[in-house]
């Protein structure tokens, strides 16, 4: 008995070591060959972006860096303001010129395309074709923000540059996260517009500092390829599938509230300066994946923020223009909207946002869509 249980052993031992090896081999081969992380890489500047005391993060101005996924390849250059925008802008506005301020996350700052594919810079294109030299598009998404950091960033970015209208892009991951903005945020943040305040911690990091093991998110990517798990993964997580089921659980209702209340000071800021406030709502791709899903659960609502935060931006005067239903138009199944493991969209979902945006935000800006119509653009110095 004995001898046998130490051969059983022996042999358990062998088989350990050889299963270790092989994932250790096929580690190796995936860290040198197929790396399965987001990696950075500088092409200018020693870092990409930084924390922000108020804000939360900004980008280091000029910084131009490489990042490299899984699933995409782009590069990102940042301008002497702090953002991702190439468009050239003489120091006063010239007259006849409308200025939109756009504000939102990294589905605005463009995160998984490269520039010319974001949807800021697609709609710029076609709004040049349509109304040249009357259009100054002004991109400010900012990665990992929400409507608390995006209502700082207006308040700093609205009076300098001197805009005439502001669209936000809001996502219903931004509901997650937001918490109240309180006064000693706004008093923390008087050094105004631009002037960023104390930079403590790098955020985005070279490859070698932020170690991933590489086989576990290959089977993550494998994973969820498939629709009914995604959806469900997605669904059995509290934090995120709380967040969709009707009626809404005490937490999930606590942050609509307080979004509520940041849309409308957004709302209430915008008023004072005399220009119109307008959100474009950009859905996740878990919400299109169960639209589409044949079979669904009555108690998960994929259009829940549309319908109770459009119903509240109405009744504050503010546009409110949902895309998630243009998007489900353009899910023929042949070419893919959201980068499946990332979740940011793909070129082709940015042209859906683009044209969207083209389409529905700004007939509301002309107020009436008459294309031959000029923006009404305000004076200067206001």
């Amino acid at each position: 008995m004995v001898p046998r249980l130490i051969r059983w052993a022996r042999d358990a031992a062998i088989a350990l070591a050889v299963s270790l090896a092989l994932v250790l081999l096929l580690e190796g081969f995936l860290r040198l060959f197929a790396p399965q992380s987001l990696t950075g890489t500088s092409v200018r500047g020693e870092h990409f972006s930084a924390d922000d005391s108020v804000l939360g993060l900004r980008y280091v101005p000029r910084a131009v860096w490489r990042f490299r996924s899984p699933e995409y390849r782009v590069e990102y250059a940042i301008n002497a303001d702090g953002f991702r925008d190439a468009r050239q802008r003489p120091a006063h506005k010239p007259p006849g010129v409308t200025r939109v301020l756009l504000l939102g996350d990294s589905f605005t700052f463009g995160q998984g395309v490269n520039y010319e594919d974001a949807w800021p810079v697609v709609a710029e294109r076609e709004l040049d074709r349509l109304y040249p030299g009357q259009l100054d598009l002004i991109k400010a998404g900012v990665q990992g923000t929400d409507t608390r950091s995006q209502l700082i960033l207006l308040r700093r970015l609205a009076r300098q540059l001197d805009v005439d209208a502001v669209v936000l892009g809001f996502l219903i991951n931004d509901v997650y996260t937001n918490v109240p903005l309180e006064a000693r945020d706004l008093e923390a943040d008087a050094g105004g517009a631009l002037s960023w305040d104390t930079v403590r911690t790098t955020v985005f990091r070279r490859a070698d500092e932020t170690p991933t093991f590489h086989l576990l998110t290959l089977a993550r990517r494998l994973v969820t390829s498939f629709d009914p798990v995604y959806i469900g993964l997605y669904m059995s997580v509290p934090a995120r599938g709380d967040f969709l089921r009707t009626p809404l659980p005490p937490l999930p209702e606590e942050k609509l509230q307080i979004t509520e209340d940041l849309l409308g000071q957004m709302a209430t800021f915008c008023d004072s300066l005399g220009v119109p406030l307008l959100v474009l709502s950009i859905p996740q791709q878990f919400q299109l994946l169960y639209l589409q899903r044949p079979a669904r659960d009555s108690t998960i609502d994929v259009h829940l923020y549309d319908r109770r935060l459009g119903a509240f931006a109405s009744r504050r005067g503010v546009a409110w223009v949902e895309t998630l239903d243009a998007f489900a138009r353009a899910d023929t199944g042949g070419v893919e909207l959201f980068y499946r493991l990332d979740g940011h969209l793909t070129p082709t979902g940015n042209a859906v946002v683009a044209g969207r945006f083209v389409e529905q935000v700004v007939p509301n800006l002309l107020g009436g869509g008459n294309p031959g119509r000029a923006f009404p653009a305000r004076a200067a110095g206001r």
